[in-house]
C-alpha cells in the first residue's frame, strides 16, 4: 500500500478456525469489499468473531493466503503503513498501570514528530499530559490509548469496542485527523471500521457476515 493510495479492504471466502484441540471455528466463508474512504460499523453478539476479524484485517493474526487484501496487499505478509488497530489488549496490559507519565508515553510513539496532531488530540480527548498512568481511571486510560494510537497518521483505522463509546462523542473532530498531516499536501482516502457488541445476536449468526446499508 503506497503512501498516496486510498486503501480499500477486500475479504474473499475467509474462514478462520482457532488452532485449539478440538479446533474452534470463529469465522465461516466471509466475503465483502469496503471501498476507499468508507465508514463501517461492525456489530454482533459476544463471541461472534468481531475482534478476530479486526485482528486479521490489521495483520495481527495470520489469515489464509489470498483471503484478505488491504490496499492490495496481504496485511500479515506485508508490513502495513497507515493501518491502526486499537483493541482491548492495550488497556488490559499491566504496563500501562505503572507509574509512567502520559507525556513520556506520547513522546515514545511519535508525539515529538507529529506535535500538532498530538496537541489537537490532547485537546479533543481532554487528556492531561501530567497524568500518571497508575493514578488515572479506566475511562481516562482509554482516552490516553486513543491519543497514543492516533498520533501517527493513519489511512485505515480499526477501533474495537474498548473505545466505542468515546468515538461517538468526539467522532468528527477525530476523523479530521485521519487524512495525514495538515498543510503538507498528504491527502488521500482513509477508512474506518467501528466494532461494537450487542446483547442479543438476533439474526446475526456467529462467524457470519451480513451487509446492511451505508452509514
Amino acid at each position: 500500500m503506497t503512501p498516496s493510495a486510498a486503501p480499500d479492504i477486500s475479504v474473499t471466502n475467509l474462514t478462520y478456525t482457532f488452532p485449539t484441540t478440538p479446533p474452534t471455528p470463529s469465522l465461516t466463508n466471509i466475503t465483502f469489499h469496503l471501498p476507499p474512504s468508507s465508514r463501517t460499523l461492525l456489530i454482533g453478539a459476544n463471541g461472534a468473531g468481531k475482534t478476530t476479524l479486526l485482528r486479521l484485517l490489521s495483520g495481527k493474526k495470520l489469515c489464509p493466503s489470498g483471503t484478505i487484501l488491504v490496499g492490495g496487499v496481504d496485511p500479515f505478509a506485508t508490513g502495513l503503513e497507515g493501518v491502526t488497530y486499537l483493541g482491548l489488549e492495550w488497556v488490559l496490559n499491566p504496563i500501562v498501570r505503572h507509574d509512567i507519565g502520559v507525556a513520556e508515553l506520547l513522546d515514545s510513539i511519535g508525539g515529538l514528530v507529529w506535535r500538532a496532531r498530538r496537541e489537537e488530540l490532547v485537546r479533543i480527548l481532554d487528556v492531561d499530559e501530567a497524568w500518571r498512568m497508575n493514578c488515572v481511571s479506566d475511562g481516562e486510560r482509554r482516552r490516553v490509548q486513543l491519543c497514543m494510537g492516533l498520533v501517527r497518521p493513519w489511512k485505515v483505522l480499526l477501533l474495537d469496542e474498548v473505545c466505542f463509546f468515546i468515538i461517538f462523542i468526539i467522532f468528527y473532530p477525530l476523523l479530521s485527523l485521519g487524512i495525514c498531516n495538515r498543510g503538507r499536501g498528504e491527502g488521500g482516502g482513509w477508512g474506518l471500521i467501528l466494532c461494537g457488541g450487542i446483547a442479543g445476536g438476533g439474526d446475526i449468526g456467529h462467524g457470519r457476515f451480513r451487509c446492511f446499508s451505508k452509514i
